[in-house]
């Protein structure tokens, strides 16, 4: 079930997107929306030394930082307060990774993650590492809207499946929306361990969950490459699948179909890891 949807906010135009996203979320599930505005604050290293001049720069622009972030959190207050759903917002000032690291632990007290993913020459500040602390950090699903896609429900999903524990994951955190869609399409790159057919496995366990699928063959084919093809000539709300990476001191070096899909789904994207 799908109760409590935290959702990132940063004041940009991509909060509607995210917003919108979210209350059609609340509205199929009859769930909390959390708004968690991260305001970024000014890092030590911008400032020359910590005393003198350098302290007095960071004292300015933290100064700024402060006053942005309270007319950010009133509009944010505002606009959560009309929503017609149960709709709250708490407000981060953090430095740095910080705002990953507090993003990661507070998406722990909730069902799934939203926020937005990067696309290929957007504008505005990149928020790439706090959706990747989240993702492999937090043990929860994220779903990460498209730019410029508007919202719209969950009704004809594709999964990217290939047996492996992230996928697994992924599907187990999707459940939700993979019973409450009109048409599921498994594109699988499991074979069975018989032959050549695709292995038919994942269509019964998930038969017996309610959830009928179609299965397609993807195995001859490059990955990120088939599931955007199935999801456009399906004209898919959803994509579903695992995100992989290697951690590499405290960063995420990202596997090539998870990034592939960061950059270029052409609709919303839900990942566990």
């Amino acid at each position: 079930m799908i109760k409590d949807v935290m959702v990132h906010l940063d004041g940009s135009e991509a909060d509607a997107e995210r917003l919108a996203l979210a209350e059609i979320l609340a509205d199929a599930h009859a769930a909390h929306i959390e708004g968690i505005f991260v305001n970024r604050m000014p890092s030590i290293a911008l400032a020359v030394d910590a005393t003198g001049a350098g302290a007095e720069i960071m004292g300015t622009l933290t100064e700024q930082a402060i006053a942005d972030g309270d007319v950010i959190e009133k509009r944010l207050a505002s606009r959560l307060e009309a929503c017609r759903f149960d709709a709250t917002v708490t407000r981060v000032d953090a430095m740095g990774e910080q705002g990953g690291e507090i993003a990661t632990r507070a998406a722990r007290h909730a069902d799934l993650f939203l926020a937005t993913r990067l696309s290929e020459g957007e504008g505005g500040e990149d928020w790439s590492e706090l959706i990747h602390a989240v993702i492999f950090g937090s043990g929860r699903g994220v779903l990460l809207a498209a730019p410029g896609v508007p919202a719209r429900p969950f009704r004809r999903i594709v999964v990217g499946w290939n047996a492996s524990r992230e996928a697994s994951r992924a599907l187990a955190e999707a459940g939700p929306f993979l019973r409450a869609a009109d048409e599921v399409v498994v594109a699988t790159a499991e074979r069975a361990s018989s032959g050549d057919a695709p292995d038919t496995r994942i269509a019964r366990h998930l038969d017996r969950h309610g959830v009928k699928v179609t299965l397609h063959d993807i195995r001859s084919r490059d990955p990120a490459d088939a599931i955007i093809a199935e999801a456009e000539s399906r004209d898919a709300d959803l994509i579903v699948t695992g995100a992989y990476g290697q951690s590499r001191l405290r960063q995420w070096a990202l596997g090539g179909v998870t990034r592939e899909l960061l950059r270029r789904a052409p609709v919303p994207l839900f990942l566990a890891h």
